[in-house]
Parts: structure tokens; sequence; C-alpha cells
């Protein structure tokens, strides 16, 4: 971590990354969107980078996640699996791998265990352990779709209550 911010240099063009109401960053290739995504997975750099730009979005930034919800390493599919598997599919099957991989990130690394949410055993245990094999999560997500959005739903119930945030990069897509 320390070397990489020794090596990281900041843009104030970075700064809206820390707004609640940002959703989507683009940016052509070799402009920092990876450094950048990198950096935010390393919560003591983060935390330098946002007091260098001197942002005060959030009164409390420890209450704060940040989630890597696609990489090309594991636990997530290779780009090859979801090329082969989602070629064909309709905006339906694609807004359920979405959901799928959005709630395998979470389950990852967002501390779900101090919350009594619910969702299907086997739904759970496929997302948290074998998020990289589409074949297997897919259609039991499409088979739960509705369970797995309530979980997504009182979750977010959840973050509002304690104002917490969950901010998750998706990269090398």
């Amino acid at each position: 971590e320390q070397r990489f911010m020794k090596d990281f240099l900041p843009s104030s063009q970075y700064k809206n990354i820390f707004e609640p109401t940002t959703f989507l960053m683009l940016g052509g290739r070799g402009v920092g969107k990876t450094a950048l995504f990198k950096l935010l997975n390393y919560s003591t750099a983060r935390k330098q980078f946002y007091q260098q730009l001197n942002r005060n979005t959030f009164e409390d930034f420890d209450k704060t996640y940040w989630l890597t919800g696609f990489g090309l390493k594991k636990p997530f599919p290779t780009s090859f699996v979801i090329e082969k598997t989602m070629t064909h599919c309709n905006s339906e099957q694609w807004r359920t791998f979405w959901i799928g991989l959005l709630t395998g990130a979470i389950l990852a690394s967002y501390p779900i265990q101090q919350y009594s949410l619910k969702l299907p055993s086997n739904v759970q245990d496929v997302l948290t352990n074998h998020l990289s094999r589409l074949s297997e999560w897919l259609p039991l997500v499409e088979q739960h779709l509705e369970e797995v959005s309530d979980f997504l739903d009182e979750l977010d119930s959840l973050l509002v209550n304690e104002d917490e945030w969950i901010f998750i990069s998706y990269d090398e897509l």
C-alpha cells in the first residue's frame, strides 16, 4: 500500500468520486481509472487521498465501505466465461447477472453478519464461495431473484438507518 501511494499521482479531477451521487466514472485508456480504483481499495491510502482533496462529503468517513464489484482476478468470473454465458442474453438476464455480482461482492466484503438479513442459504453459499462460477450462481439468483432483491432492499434500509455508505467499483470490464 505504501509503495502504491508513493507512485500514485492524485488528480483534483477525481474529487467527485467521493460524492454519493457519483454513479459512473468514464475515461479513455490510460487516464488512471484502474489506479484510482486500486487506491480506493486501500483504506489508509483512500483516507489520505480524501483528506488531500479536502472533501467534507461525509460527516463520518469511517462509515463508508469500499468494495470491488468486479475485477479480472478471483473471485470474479473471467471475461471469457461472461462472454460465453451472456452473449445471447436479454436485458432481464443481464440484470440478474449484475444483481448476483453485486450481492456476491457485498457478501464477500461487507459485515452483514451483524444484521439479520435473509437470503436463501444455497444462494448465499454459492455467491460467497463460488462467485467465479457463473454457471452455478446465475440460475440460482434467477430462481431466487425476489429473495435476493429483498435482501438488497433490506440492506439499503439498514444502511440508510445507520447512515452508512457502500461504494462499489467495477473495473476492468
